[in-house]
C-alpha cells in the first residue's frame, strides 16, 4: 500500500514471482508535510485498505499468498518518516486444530478431543490437534491405526470415561484422519448410542475437510 502526494492517490499492488500487478486504489489529495495513518487489515484471503480510519476502497479478495512479512518502503527520492509501527495479528491455526477448537466450543460437556493425521514431514499418524496442548504430536497407538486402516469406528471404555474413534474422510471418501472422542459415560448408555452420539460432529468435520488438502493446512 502506497500514498503518493506527488501522484495524488493511494495504491496497492502486489508481487508474484517478481512481476508487479497492475496498482488498484483511489484518486486523494495526499498533502506533503503532514501526517496520515496507513491501515491494512488482512483476514484469510481478504484484504481492507484504510486511510486515517476510513476504508478508501472496496475490500479486495486475493489468493496469492499464504505466508509473509511486514515491510515499509519509500520510493524513488521521496523523503518519509514512519512511526507507531502496529501490527496485531492471530497465529496461524491449522485445520486440525480449528476443528478441535471448534467441536470443544460447541460441545462444552466434551471431556476431551483429538484430532490425528498426517503431514508432509511427518508422515506418522499423529495428534496435531487437541484440547490438551501436551498432547500435540503423540504418536498414535495400535487401536487408532486400526481405525485408520479399517476406515470403522471404535469404542471402549476407561475408568472415568467413554472414547468413541471415528475416522475422518476427505471430499473423495478417503481416510484422512482420525478424531477421538472422550465423553462422559451415562448410566446404562450402550457402545452404539456412544458412537451415534458423535456422527454429526464427524460429518460436520468431513464438510470442512472436503474443502481442503489436508489437517496441517
Amino acid at each position: 500500500m502506497r500514498a503518493s502526494s506527488l501522484g495524488h492517490n493511494v495504491r496497492f499492488y502486489k508481487f508474484v514471482e517478481g512481476q508487479r500487478s497492475s496498482p488498484l486504489g483511489p484518486e486523494l489529495p495526499i498533502e506533503k508535510g503532514r501526517w496520515y495513518e496507513l491501515g491494512i487489515k488482512a483476514e484469510a484471503n481478504r484484504i481492507r485498505i484504510l486511510l486515517d480510519g476510513k476504508e478508501i476502497m472496496p475490500e479486495l479478495t486475493d489468493n496469492s499468498h499464504i505466508s509473509g512479512q511486514i515491510g515499509l518502503f519509500t520510493k524513488s527520492d521521496s523523503v518519509s518518516y514512519f512511526s507507531d509501527l502496529r501490527l496485531t495479528y492471530k497465529p496461524l491455526e491449522s485445520l486440525a486444530a480449528s476443528l478441535a477448537r471448534t467441536l470443544l466450543e460447541k460441545q462444552p460437556r466434551l471431556l476431551d478431543v483429538e484430532i490425528l493425521g498426517k503431514e508432509i514431514g511427518n508422515l506418522e499418524l499423529h495428534v496435531m490437534g487437541a484440547k490438551n496442548s501436551q498432547s500435540l504430536g503423540r504418536l498414535a497407538n495400535d487401536v487408532e491405526k486400526m481405525v485408520f486402516t479399517k476406515d470403522h469406528a471404535n469404542y471402549h471404555r476407561t475408568m472415568v470415561a467413554g472414547v468413541v474413534i471415528q475416522p475422518l474422510h476427505d471430499r473423495n471418501g478417503e481416510v484422512i484422519g482420525l478424531a477421538k472422542f472422550t465423553l462422559k459415560p451415562y448410566p446404562g448408555q450402550l457402545e452404539d448410542a456412544m458412537i451415534t452420539k458423535t456422527i454429526p460432529w464427524v460429518k460436520e468435520m468431513d464438510l470442512r475437510i472436503g474443502a481442503s488438502k489436508d489437517l496441517s493446512e
